[in-house]
């Protein structure tokens, strides 16, 4: 079972789709999966929402953006019902992995090579949302069925990235005290 950090945080905070989330990484990820549920992140640029941040000693971190409802990708564009969504998913969460990325590497020296994965979970789509555009992994979208079994493809999206290396107990000590003080 993935660990909450801190373990008494209230997800009453968050939204549906966000507590479904965090649920199904609570039972379906081991207990070295660290569940660090909505993160804000204010850089000099913009604010951030980061809806959940992984992190394991093995694999790295990964930063994840949750998204309800109806979304499908046509000619390479992403849409939620028949509104067109930018930025897309994809690009929310890595703009959010880039940033949290660059305030941790300038908050501590053991961080300064942290690399950050980013993915989209979209946990009210059951079948393939269409054709991604190139370039882009099918690893890095969490639909329904992939949150039931979270594991496998959580360990398959971190191996797939030689960036995302171990990490030691002092940058993990170090992650949980810059994300969660206190």
């Amino acid at each position: 079972m993935g660990l909450i950090i801190p373990e008494d945080y209230s997800l009453l905070i968050l939204t549906d789709s966000e507590k479904r989330v965090v649920r199904s990484l609570e039972r379906g990820l081991s207990d070295s999966w660290l569940i660090i549920p909505r993160y804000d992140l204010n850089t000099k640029r913009r604010s951030f929402e980061i809806d959940v941040i992984l992190l394991n000693h093995d694999y790295g971190v990964l930063a994840m953006e949750v998204k309800a409802g109806d979304f499908s990708i046509r000619d390479g564009e992403w849409f939620r019902g028949d509104s067109h969504v930018s930025p897309s998913p994809l690009r929310q969460s890595q703009d959010s992995a880039y940033a949290l990325r660059d305030v941790l590497r300038k908050e501590s020296k053991i961080l300064k090579k942290l690399h950050i994965e980013s993915a989209v979970a979209l946990p009210d789509i059951v079948e393939k949302i269409g054709s991604l555009p190139a370039g882009t992994s099918q690893n890095k979208i969490f639909l329904n069925p992939d949150l039931h079994e979270p594991r496998e493809k959580t360990n398959a999206l971190m191996c797939e990235d030689v960036r995302n290396d171990p990490l030691s107990k002092d940058q993990m000590d170090t992650l949980v005290i810059l994300l969660r003080p206190d």
